[in-house]
């Protein structure tokens, strides 16, 4: 199978594109090499074995030409940072919503050959996530806490009844979600933008 990795010289879809590799599957990645996290060419980290494509997920040509005889699509690119996303607002939406809309239309206009499609979710959909209180083991979901209250109680959550640390629990994809910044708000959008078009389903980030 030969798979695209948009964003693959990123931490996760570097990862991603070794494993891909490992398997025995052909990978292309698409990707900008964005200078201010790739100064040069071709990073080291990226396997020899990877095909790269550098361009833009929001340049429909690029993006076209990168999906030629690809059987699945891994979609990777963002830009990230949740502190950068509240004063990049319009960069985070573009490259987020618009990139993942480029790809969306460009699958969807090949009606001969349609690859799968897989999008990576990020955990920030979720807020704090799942905790569990130690001292009777009941689950609790935190709320976004603000720059005050975590510089009175610390980084790591505490119980607002008892003030007790809390002990982190996987968070089932089906919690509600709680998107509180920028960056978590484009990343669920992409997934709500994608799943109605049935090209195959999202994997969340943890």
């Amino acid at each position: 199978m030969r798979v695209l990795v948009t964003g693959g010289t990123g931490f996760i879809g570097s990862f991603l594109v070794d494993r891909l590799l490992a398997d025995g599957h052909g990978v292309c990645v698409l990707d900008n090499l964005d200078p201010r996290v790739h100064p040069g060419s071709r990073p080291e980290h990226l396997a020899p074995g990877a095909e790269l494509l550098v361009g833009d997920v929001r340049d429909r040509e690029r993006c076209t030409a990168a999906l030629d005889g690809v059987d699945a699509v891994v979609h990777a690119a963002a830009a990230v940072g949740v502190a950068q996303s509240l004063y990049r607002v319009e960069h985070f939406v573009d490259v987020n919503i618009r990139g993942t809309a480029t790809v969306l239309e460009g699958l969807l206009a090949r009606r001969d050959r349609r690859p799968k499609l897989v999008v990576l979710s990020s955990m920030t959909g979720y807020g704090e996530g799942l905790y569990r209180r130690r001292s009777d083991g009941r689950l609790l979901r935190v709320d976004v806490r603000s720059e005050v209250e975590i510089r009175r109680s610390g980084w790591e959550p505490v119980c607002p009844e008892t003030g007790e640390p809390l002990a982190p629990m996987p968070t089932p994809e089906e919690s509600a979600l709680l998107a509180r910044n920028v960056y978590a708000l484009t990343k669920r959008y992409q997934e709500e933008v994608v799943l109605p078009h049935g090209l195959g389903g999202n994997a969340p980030a943890r």
